[in-house]
């Protein structure tokens, strides 16, 4: 084994050697993207253990170290995403991306559906179109090459033939030019041209991608008619609380008949030999077992319904992959949980306007608030080329220098500027069932349980309506309502002080697919269609909090913002189908939303937890810091609770 600390030294005279830059080492696992930084920045293996003799180890480092120098001297750092559209007929048909401070390169990802997928393979392609060069200009350094090549081909894993594994298949046949499969050989051409570029590996990027797409679609499970014509006989809210409902009967049946089992047992050892039992079975242990089995076969059924309706529902949608604490191992589950980002474009609603008009008394005094985190003022910046002001004291260091017989310098004058805020912020709505629960109000008449109301009598005072033609009780607020009109209130607020900011609603419906919809994203304005999403906002599955909570994070970090606030507004704890083995025990995905706490707060992100659960102190306080979250006990406080913590988080 040769551990990166023993021949670091080493690696940093050969790569001062070729870049003439004194490098920084990260240790990290297998680099799979391309990172641009004015630093020399080189990430490899803690160790490599492949080969016996520790010189062929070093070597597999050495060529690391070369490919990604490659990416530097063959002007992979230097792409120009204006120069790409000008020259990819895919990219230009495109809209170009609104992301903030986002590099060239990440812009480029961007352009695509699966940005994740199109950087994996713009990697693997501009990996193969630098690893000629350097071997061209430096032959020696293919004996480098081929170890390495040999360590890859000697570990491979053997991929099924979904279209991911085709995709990987392809990466290890780039290592040998000449086993590409006939299928890429069109689409990878660019690459191996005599004068290839980094926008040649860009357009075999779209070759691959579009390839790989259509790959993918058509080997996507159709639905028949029939099917969809019988799952939308009951809406899929429904259908997936009465599975719910199904599963836990399931439960119960299944632990009736162990307890029936356990008895029988019993009875039996405990009969004396005379009055031995004649070994059949009840009547009731069969009618519940007939019973238990229909009920797993309508389990198995819903289950397939619902899973195809669910494969319709996100096709298109952008996808991200991210990977789970399992605090039961204490170990990563790789990618474990993918994220679908979907966006609906909902038409003009009634209830767009209905929640208009709720916080539109508020708004006045909302914004008051929001004027005092407005920047005041102008900042002074001294030593300006140019300005309103004489700098005084660069007056004099430039005198000085003159009599000294230096050059003085032209900075002396005082330039005022207008102070700016950088702020992003994420405000992340739980979408789970749960939010659809009424609010409670209490009645203000009773003192306590057990007191009575003297004018309770249904019968005095015109207590019973005995009009029909009059008008029913106004339907009962739920959580959900609260949390639109809260989140409204605080983004009327944002639009008027000029923050960036981003509305999106998740749900869980297992760790293959987390929903979160996008009502509004960081580079659009609160116009009617945002407004008509957030009012669109419904209940709809699980809280899988850790997975939502990193998606944000991403985000978030694409911004380049230098104040990254995240927001989440919950009603529960963490929990879903398979947070852990056991949907009862709550502690795995408490110990997953913990550990996405923790990643946000290492990668500089100001996160802050409201929670309208009474109960929300038992759980909040393992996954965060005090002062990271707040639980309020009336519904109603939610929108001053946000109001303030954004104030406390952004002053």
């Amino acid at each position: 084994m040769t551990l990166l600390s023993e021949v670091e030294r080493p690696l940093a005279l050969f790569t001062q050697g070729l870049s003439n830059r004194i490098p920084i080492f990260h240790s990290t696992e297998q680099q799979r993207s391309i990172r641009s930084s004015d630093l020399c920045e080189l990430y490899l293996p803690t160790e490599f253990d492949y080969f016996d003799e520790s010189s062929s180890n070093q070597d597999a480092y050495r060529w690391l170290v070369m490919q990604q120098l490659g990416f530097r001297r063959y002007d992979t750092l230097s792409f120009s995403i204006g120069v790409a559209r000008s020259l990819i007929d895919y990219l230009a048909l495109q809209p170009m991306p609104a992301m903030h401070r986002l590099q060239d390169l990440e812009l480029f990802y961007q352009h695509f559906a699966l940005p994740e997928l199109a950087s994996y393979v713009f990697y693997v392609l501009e990996e193969t179109r630098t690893a000629n060069l350097i071997v061209s200009e430096f032959p020696g350094a293919s004996r480098l090459r081929h170890h390495y090549r040999n360590y890859r081909e000697n570990t491979r894993t053997v991929h099924d033939q979904s279209p991911l594994g085709d995709l990987m298949d392809l990466e290890f046949a780039l290592l040998r030019p000449d086993q590409v499969p006939s299928s890429y050989q069109d689409l990878v051409s660019p690459i191996f041209e005599k004068h290839a570029t980094v926008y040649s590996s860009a357009q075999a990027t779209v070759n691959c991608y579009q390839a790989f797409c259509a790959h993918l679609l058509a080997d996507r499970a159709s639905v028949s008619g029939d099917e969809l014509e019988e799952m939308v006989e009951l809406p899929t809210l429904q259908r997936a609380a009465r599975l719910e409902e199904w599963q836990e009967e399931l439960h119960d049946t299944d632990s009736q008949l162990l307890a029936m089992s356990f008895d029988e047992d019993l009875e039996t050892k405990q009969t004396t030999a005379d009055d031995a039992v004649d070994g059949s079975i009840r009547e009731a242990d069969v009618d519940l077992k007939q019973e238990r089995d229909q009920l797993k076969r309508r389990i198995d059924m819903e289950k397939s319904h619902l899973s195809a309706y669910d494969r319709q529902q996100i096709v298109g949608s952008p996808q991200f992959r991210y990977d789970e604490w399992d605090y039961l191992n204490q170990r990563w589950r790789k990618a474990w949980c993918s994220v679908y980002e979907i966006r609906e474009n909902p038409v003009q609603q009634e209830s767009a306007n209905e929640l208009l008009g709720c916080i539109q008394p508020l708004i006045p005094a909302v914004r008051k608030r929001f004027e005092q985190l407005k920047p005041v003022g102008m900042r002074r910046v001294p030593r300006s080329l140019d300005g309103e002001d004489l700098d005084i004291n660069a007056i004099v260091e430039a005198r000085a220098d003159r009599h000294a017989g230096l050059t003085p310098t032209e900075h002396v004058y005082v330039r005022v500027e207008k102070k700016q805020r950088d702020v992003a912020a994420c405000l992340l709505v739980d979408l789970s069932a749960s939010t659809d629960d009424p609010i409670v109000q209490p009645d203000p008449r009773r003192m306590s349980e057990d007191e009575e109301d003297p004018f309770d009598d249904p019968y005095l005072h015109g207590a019973i309506n005995f009009d029909p033609d009059q008008a029913e009780a106004e339907t009962p607020r739920k959580i959900i309502d609260v949390q639109k009109e809260s989140v409204l209130l605080l983004a009327t607020a944002l639009e008027n002080l000029g923050d960036l900011y981003s509305v999106y609603g998740f749900s869980g419906y297992g760790h293959d697919r987390v929903e979160v919809h996008v009502a509004k994203e960081f580079n659009e304005s609160l116009n009617r269609q945002a407004i008509n999403a957030i009012a669109a906002m419904k209940p709809l599955r699980s809280t899988r909090m850790g997975p939502a909570i990193r998606h944000a994070t991403h985000k978030l970090l694409a911004t380049g913002s230098a104040l990254k606030v995240l927001l989440v507004i919950s009603d529960g704890f963490p929990q879903d189908s398979d947070y852990g083995p056991d949907r009862s025990d709550h502690e795995y995905g408490i110990q997953d939303s913990a550990k996405a706490i923790q990643e946000a707060h290492e990668k500089g992100i100001q996160l802050f937890c409201i929670t309208v659960d009474v109960s929300g102190h038992d759980y909040l306080r393992r996954m965060c810091r005090d002062e990271q979250y707040w639980v309020i006990e009336d519904t109603e406080e939610l929108p001053d609770a946000l109001q303030f913590a954004y104030r406390r988080l952004t002053s």
